[in-house]
């Protein structure tokens, strides 16, 4: 017996591939913010025990040189663990969708779906500047750039994303 690639109809084929694929589109870009959120929140609790552990007596130098050593280099290295997420997550994105095998008639379909995860996007984007412009999470959101900036213009980003992911749907050469 042979194995031969069974193909469904058009319905089919669109719920088995390409709305999987707008689906990775929102998922990607809530990773994006949890994990912006996550970051911030993360280094407003770590000021907090940082500043516990120096007022405490009972707390070798040892372990304060250790902590303050670390509470300036989370910042920085979270910052560029979040822009090297960032870039890693479209990739995978793009790459995982330009394998699917889908029909060019479900492209309007495809828009559609964008629209509502770039509506999402921008509710994401939105809900981040509301927390990070909280008092309390001002002074530690601005110690991440590449983090600020992306969720600042986290619309635009979306956009940009939702297209390419789109172009790599159906902008291929088709295979035998």
């Amino acid at each position: 017996m042979r194995n031969q690639k069974r193909k469904g109809t058009c319905s089919q084929t669109y719920r088995d591939t390409a709305r999987n694929a707008v689906a990775d589109t929102a998922v990607v870009l809530i990773l994006i913010i949890v994990f912006s959120i996550l970051g911030v929140v993360g280094h407003d609790v770590f000021n907090d025990l940082n500043d516990d552990i120096n007022s405490s007596s009972g707390m070798s130098n040892r372990t304060k040189d250790t902590t303050n050593r670390l509470f300036h280099l989370y910042p920085a290295l979270l910052d560029d663990l979040y822009l090297m997420a960032f870039f890693l997550l479209v990739i995978f994105l793009v790459v995982s969708v330009f394998f699917l095998d889908t029909h060019p008639i479900l492209l309007f379909l495809n828009l559609i779906m964008l629209i509502f995860v770039l509506i999402a996007g921008g509710l994401l984007g939105n809900a981040y500047d509301d927390m990070m412009t909280d008092s309390s999470l001002t002074a530690s959101a601005n110690q991440f750039p590449y983090m600020s900036h992306i969720n600042a213009n986290f619309i635009t980003y979306s956009i940009i994303i939702g297209f390419i992911v789109l172009g790599a749907m159906f902008i291929k050469l088709r295979r035998g």
